[in-house]
């Protein structure tokens, strides 16, 4: 999935968090961050936890499967939070 079509799940509302920000684009500092954004051509998914501790969950040189990975990985936390 490219980004255009990520964005069009979010501004939906199918992807939403209770606990963390969905922040696409840019490297947040805030705590409870899940995103994802660009630097040299890769493409980064990260997590913030409660203390500022910053998670590098992986790295991808393919838009599509970077998107892929972050829908999947915001379903599953919204999986978490509904059990």
């Amino acid at each position: 999935m490219k980004r255009e079509e990520f964005e069009q799940h979010l501004s939906s509302g199918r992807l939403d968090l209770k606990t963390a920000t969905i922040e696409v684009g840019e490297l947040s500092k805030w705590p409870y961050t899940i995103g994802i954004y660009e630097r040299d051509g890769l493409h980064y998914v990260y997590e913030i936890g409660e203390r500022q501790n910053f998670a590098l969950n992986k790295k991808f040189d393919n838009e599509e499967e970077a998107y892929e990975y972050l829908y999947k990985l915001i379903l599953f936390e919204q999986k978490l939070e509904n059990e």
